[in-house]
């Protein structure tokens, strides 16, 4: 049997990354460097026999998570090394049958049609009367100019990146020298077993809207776990329409045994969800870290069922030890589900907003072509692409980082919120014994407080107005909204941008209003007759 192999540099048969060329490419033109994003196929130990360019068809083995062998049919197409054959993969999971009525309807536009008419002709001499966009003339910005704290100053001069980041974006998955980059880095960083492809977002919040409007019907059902991002809570799932089905969780994310019952309940009625929703690093609300045991086994349950995991991984470079010790930089972080994706189920979603800057507005989104080709689509058709100029500025800090500038930022970042949840759990620790239980922050930005003695957060939520520290309270993270149906005695506290002094007194605050509620409680008690 054949089995795919990651290499970095090919120097026998291969199988390239594709890239999405242009507006109009509904299937995925290969354009990769088969340096960069290559597998290479062996037979055992030896050596992969040669295939024949006019008849070549194989089959090749990819193990899944499960144990089972799935097949890939890969056709040789073409090559751009002579030690290089590029070869052109179906997919394992088509997303044909997968998509909901607003993604089969997705297309590339008139526009973009008439360019595709013309891609055949030669460049150097077509005349452009198509379209409406701005002479570069009129643009103000001739540089950009930018000081990074390590006091480095970065200039970006280049005539065509600067009014790249001026003009409509007409790229589409980002602007190259930045969608290369990232692409680049999945690929080092994840080493994804399956075809893949990534497109340069908004931000993580546009892109769920995205995904889910891609696969998801109005009156739909979502996996989620019973706990989940605000954002799901507020802006997606009530506004599209979509009806959670919560997942329990223990301290290493969604219980599988869990997922595998309510999917068997569900099937009984033929009403099986197509989509998972996780946050699996760092969680919001929870803080929890699922490891990567724990993701194989999922992962198997979703195989079993066919659903598609969304995986929103927005605190995925934030991770540290619990204690103080060495942060894992990128070589030590929990593998992604991404990472163990045989069958092309999982779109993953990055952000720059945790580890670099959120007024940026970009992250990046990693899955298979068909699926990121859509989302591409529908990123211009609504927003035009993501934001030019902060991708120029995104460009230039990536060439100044150079191999190693990422994961050096990175590993400070990581010492930084390391030591801020130190703070938090020092503080809590004197301040809340007794009154509460959380577990030590190992990624993220929050602790998640389970209030001892509270039944539901409301009990105490007007006196913790009156003490005037701010908490989150838990019920409004709850998939079903916060509604006396769900009674809640968790609470979410951030670490990120409070002072290590404001860290302190609002532990203490919490435990005077906690104390004092525990007290009322027993006064209560002592007077029953």
């Amino acid at each position: 049997m054949l089995v795919l192999r990651t290499v970095k540099n090919s120097s026998s048969i291969a199988i390239a990354r594709q890239r999405a060329c242009c507006y109009t490419c509904t299937r995925v033109c290969i354009r990769a460097r088969p340096s960069r994003w290559a597998y290479n196929a062996v037979k055992s130990e030896s050596a992969a026999p040669e295939l024949d360019r006019h008849d070549s068809k194989l089959k090749l083995g990819v193990g899944a998570a499960s144990g089972v062998q799935k097949a890939l049919e890969c056709k040789l197409s073409r090559s751009n090394s002579p030690n290089v054959k590029v070869l052109d993969c179906l997919p394992v999971t088509s997303y044909t049958g997968l998509l909901s009525s607003s993604g089969k309807a997705r297309n590339p536009g008139g526009l973009n049609t008439v360019l595709e008419s013309y891609s055949g002709q030669p460049a150097d001499d077509r005349i452009p009367l198509h379209g409406g966009l701005p002479h570069p003339d009129a643009f103000p910005i001739s540089q950009l100019s930018v000081k990074l704290k390590c006091g480095a100053s970065l200039s970006i001069d280049n005539v065509d990146l600067v009014t790249d980041a001026q003009q409509y974006a007409t790229h589409l998955l980002g602007l190259p020298q930045l969608q290369e980059w990232t692409q680049e880095h999945v690929s080092l960083q994840h080493d994804p077993p399956g075809p893949f492809q990534v497109l340069v977002s908004n931000g993580s919040n546009h892109a769920i809207e995205m995904v889910t409007d891609l696969l998801l019907e109005r009156g739909d059902s979502i996996l989620v776990e019973e706990y989940t991002y605000f954002y799901m809570v507020d802006s997606v799932l009530p506004v599209k329409g979509y009806h959670a089905v919560p997942l329990k969780m223990d301290n290493q994310g969604i219980c599988p045994n869990n997922l595998r019952k309510v999917l068997a309940e569900r099937a009984v009625s033929g009403q099986v969800p197509r989509v998972l929703y996780t946050v699996p690093t760092g969680h919001n609300p929870t803080g929890i870290v699922t490891p990567l045991g724990r993701k194989r086994e999922v992962y198997s349950v979703c195989q079993e069922y066919g659903i598609t995991i969304i995986e929103d991984d927005a605190y995925y470079y934030l991770q540290y030890p619990c204690l103080q010790g060495a942060v894992p930089g990128l070589q030590q972080l929990v593998p992604s589900y991404l990472s163990i994706d045989t069958d092309s189920r999982v779109v993953r979603l990055d952000s720059w907003s945790k580890v670099l800057a959120p007024g940026l507005r970009l992250g990046w989104v990693t899955g298979h072509p068909d699926v990121v080709d859509l989302m591409a689509l529908a990123l211009h058709a609504s927003l035009n692409g993501p934001p030019g100029i902060s991708q120029a500025l995104m460009i230039a800090v990536t060439q100044h980082w150079g191999a190693n500038g990422f994961r050096e930022h990175c590993i400070h970042m990581q010492q930084v919120y390391q030591h801020r949840a130190n703070v938090m759990h020092t503080a809590a620790a004197k301040a809340l014994a007794h009154l509460a239980e959380w577990q030590r922050p190992q990624a993220g930005m929050f602790i998640w407080l389970k209030l001892s003695g509270v039944e539901d957060i409301d009990e105490v939520a007007s006196e913790l107005v009156q003490a005037n520290v701010m908490v989150l309270p838990g019920k409004l993270a709850h998939c079903h909204g916060a509604t006396a149906a769900y009674p809640c005695p968790f609470i979410r506290l951030s670490f990120a941008n409070a002072s290590e002094a404001q860290i302190a007194d609002g532990m203490q605050r919490l435990g005077n209003v906690l104390r004092k509620h525990e007290q009322i409680g027993l006064d209560e008690l002592t007077n029953v007759p």
